[in-house]
């Protein structure tokens, strides 16, 4: 994998070892939000830049009585930040049918594990 196809400069940033904040995102596709209203499930996915490891777990739909929700949010579980890099993220819909789709779907999102001091 190349590493200068991620663009660093637009990294979110959690420090290693840490579970909170939650990592939240809007799904959309060409700038429109994804109706998750009948979605099955989404699930975080997160691979190192360099493939090594990854993550791929169920995400939450934020639905706050919202007829269309587009909101998610991943709740970190132990493990998941300790290794500092830069990491490729994306979420993995599932829709009635055993129909996938992956958001987003022109590249990716990136983390970056930040190191601690010590």
């Amino acid at each position: 994998m190349n590493r200068a196809l991620i663009d660093e400069s637009v990294a979110w940033e959690i420090k290693q070892g840490n579970l909170t904040p939650p990592y939240r995102a809007q799904l959309t596709v060409n700038g429109a939000p994804v109706d998750l209203s009948t979605a099955l499930s989404v699930n975080f996915v997160m691979r190192q830049a360099a493939g090594r490891k990854v993550i791929d777990q169920p995400a939450v739909i934020e639905d706050d009585d919202d007829p269309k929700p587009s909101w998610v949010h991943y709740l970190w579980q132990p493990g998941d930040t300790d290794t500092p890099d830069l990491y490729r993220q994306e979420w993995r819909i599932l829709w009635p049918g055993g129909i996938p789709q992956t958001v987003p779907n022109e590249d990716y999102d990136s983390i970056r594990v930040v190191p601690v001091l010590a």
